[in-house]
């Protein structure tokens, strides 16, 4: 497995990239968003990378970070979802909104992506969303502005929900909701708005 590549970056194209290394072209196919991150032509660069080998040919993906190559992981996984729509899916939209929607199962920005449809939306919430909690705690900060103080309560509110048998993607949305409604800035009212948003209590 080729894990990353550092070269000259010598073509931009569409959909790929081409670099040089030790007089060898690569041609590496990448997502909008990592393109958007290479435009200096003939300067050396680094980028993660997964091979996908064919009976008929090998074909390099790229990624500008290891957070989206792992993202392309995860989205590859999904029935329905090959290597070229897993790119195209990163194409959408930023990373963090990417994940932000499948955390809090918005199906209807994501099927607003070019060759994704309502059902592949839903799979990616079904078959992602824990995984992308489990692998990105610092996500529930970002579910809004938020204070280090306040970022520590919801933490503990998420493992309270936790403990209590809650899949932490669902406890993650609940408790988004809960800080959006009149939340007093303690983790007792924030855990009793969580479940009374989720019809727990």
């Amino acid at each position: 497995m080729i894990s990353f590549l550092r070269g000259k970056l010598i073509q931009l194209n569409d959909d790929s990239l081409v670099i040089d290394i030790n007089g060898i072209g690569f041609d590496i196919i990448v997502s909008q968003n990592t393109l958007d991150k290479f435009t200096d032509l003939y300067s050396v660069i680094s980028i993660y990378t997964y091979l996908v080998v064919r009976d008929d040919s090998l074909v390099l993906y790229g990624f500008s970070s290891i957070e989206e190559k792992k993202m392309f992981l995860n989205l590859i996984t999904v029935a329905g979802v090959g290597p070229r729509v897993a790119i195209s899916i990163l194409s959408g939209m930023p990373l963090k909104s990417l994940a932000l929607a499948i955390v809090s199962e918005d199906s209807t920005t994501l099927a607003k992506i070019k060759g994704i449809g309502k059902k592949t939306a839903e799979r990616l919430i079904v078959d992602l969303k824990e995984k992308i909690i489990k692998d990105n705690a610092s996500l529930v900060t970002q579910l809004g502005e938020v204070t280090d103080s306040e970022s520590q309560i919801i933490n503990e509110a998420i493992e309270a929900l936790a403990s209590l048998g809650i899949a932490r993607a669902d406890a993650m949305v609940a408790i988004n909701k809960s800080k959006e409604d009149n939340w007093d800035g303690t983790l007792e009212s924030l855990i009793y708005n969580a479940l009374r948003s989720m019809n727990k209590y």
